[in-house]
């Protein structure tokens, strides 16, 4: 198991880590992607009173940032890890046209995940469906001021700490 004792050894000055901070009960704190993982972390423990919650640290190395933002903004709306404030979508590195063709595919697709919503259907049926983490849905309509969201009082108000999916890591570090 590799660990971030040494810089990612195939790096061209484009590399980027992703990383998820996890709790000691396997609950994602924290999805994020940096070019100098140890940097960030050390700021991370300077100024996020989230911070001594981090049990461990799961990376994964990409070889373009824009990859690393596509994959922590699926993670993030399949996980919803609790101090991620910002839902995706955002931008990610995109060409200008490919980033309107995804934006339009996401907001489409959130529409219509609010209108059945808003028409009565059950959150966790839509999430699995929509493959969104139930409170990804409700942070998402929070954040776009979807009267369903700012409503909701509901268990996904908390984070369920199991069922988390992650693609592989190319390694698993402690915090210092």
């Amino acid at each position: 198991m590799s660990r971030l004792a040494t810089p990612n050894p195939n790096v061209t000055g484009h590399e980027t880590a992703l990383y998820i901070a996890w709790a000691a009960d396997e609950t994602p704190l924290y999805i994020g992607t940096t070019n100098k993982p140890r940097s960030r972390w050390r700021q991370h423990a300077k100024d996020k009173a989230w911070w001594p919650e981090v049990d461990y640290l799961d990376y994964k190395w990409f070889s373009y940032r824009s990859e690393a933002e596509r994959t922590e903004q699926l993670l993030i709306s399949q996980h919803c890890p609790i101090y991620n404030r910002a839902m995706p979508p955002w931008y990610c590195g995109l060409p200008q046209e490919d980033l309107r063709t995804w934006c339009d595919w996401f907001n489409d697709r959130a529409k219509l995940v609010f209108e059945v919503l808003e028409d009565g259907a059950d959150l966790e049926t839509v999430a699995e469906a929509a493959e969104w983490h139930p409170r990804y849905v409700v942070r998402l309509g929070r954040q776009r001021h979807i009267p369903w969201a700012m409503n909701y009082t509901g268990a996904y108000d908390d984070m369920p700490t199991e069922g988390y999916l992650w693609p592989g890591r190319d390694g698993k570090v402690k915090p210092s």
